[in-house]
């Protein structure tokens, strides 16, 4: 059984999109071009 939490507070909210979008862009650096990584994700400092 998988127990979700729900993100309470902007501090989660943003932790939780910092990291989806890091690890998205690790894992398909090399398979799909810069350019549409770049273009499909807010910047970084959004999440900083």
């Amino acid at each position: 059984m998988q127990i979700i939490k729900t993100m309470e507070t902007d501090a989660e909210i943003r932790g939780k999109a910092y990291v989806h979008r890091s690890c998205r862009h690790e894992a398909y650096v090399g398979i799909v071009s810069a350019a549409y990584l770049g273009r499909t994700a807010f910047p970084l400092q959004i999440f900083c």
